[in-house]
C-alpha cells in the first residue's frame, strides 16, 4: 500500500515531469522561432526603411527636376513672346518698306517734281504738309 502511494506518485512525478520538459521543449522551439521571425523582421524593417529614404530622395530630385522644367517653360514662353513681338516689329517694318518702295517707285516713273511750283508732269505735289496723291495715283514726299 505505501509502496504503492509511492510508486504511483513517483509515476505521476515522472509524468508530470516528461509533460513539463515537453512544455519546456516546445516553448524553446518557439522561443527560437520568434527570434528567427523577429530577425527577419527587423532585416525586412531597415530594407524598408532604406527604400523609403531613396524614395524621398527620387521625389526631391524629381520636384527638382520640375520646378528646373517649369523655369524653363517659363522661359521658353517668354522667348516665344518676345520672338512674336520681334516678328511683328519686322512685319511692320516690312509694310513701311514696301510702301517706301511704291512711293519711290511712283516718284521715279515721273519727271522730277519742281517743288517752287507744285506742279510735276504727273500732277500737283505735296505742298508744305508733306505728302499729296496725284491725279494718276501716284505719291510725292516733300524732301527737305
Amino acid at each position: 500500500m505505501l509502496e504503492d502511494q509511492l510508486h504511483d506518485a513517483r509515476a505521476a512525478a515522472d509524468a508530470h515531469e516528461q509533460a513539463y520538459t515537453a512544455r519546456m521543449a516546445r516553448f524553446r522551439e518557439s522561443e527560437v522561432q520568434l527570434r528567427k521571425d523577429l530577425e527577419t523582421a527587423a532585416v525586412e524593417k531597415n530594407a524598408l526603411t532604406s527604400a523609403e529614404a531613396a524614395a524621398i530622395a527620387r521625389i526631391q530630385e524629381i520636384s527638382t527636376a520640375l520646378q528646373e522644367s517649369d523655369t524653363a517653360l517659363e522661359d521658353a514662353r517668354a522667348e516665344i513672346e518676345l520672338l512674336r513681338s520681334d516678328m511683328a516689329v519686322l512685319k511692320a517694318r516690312l509694310v513701311v518698306r514696301k510702301e517706301l518702295n511704291a512711293t519711290s517707285v511712283g516718284l521715279r516713273s515721273c519727271e522730277r517734281p519742281r517743288w517752287s511750283t507744285g506742279v510735276c508732269s504727273c500732277g500737283p505735289i505735296a505742298g508744305p504738309t508733306g505728302r499729296r496723291t496725284t491725279a494718276t495715283g501716284r505719291s510725292h514726299i516733300r524732301q527737305s
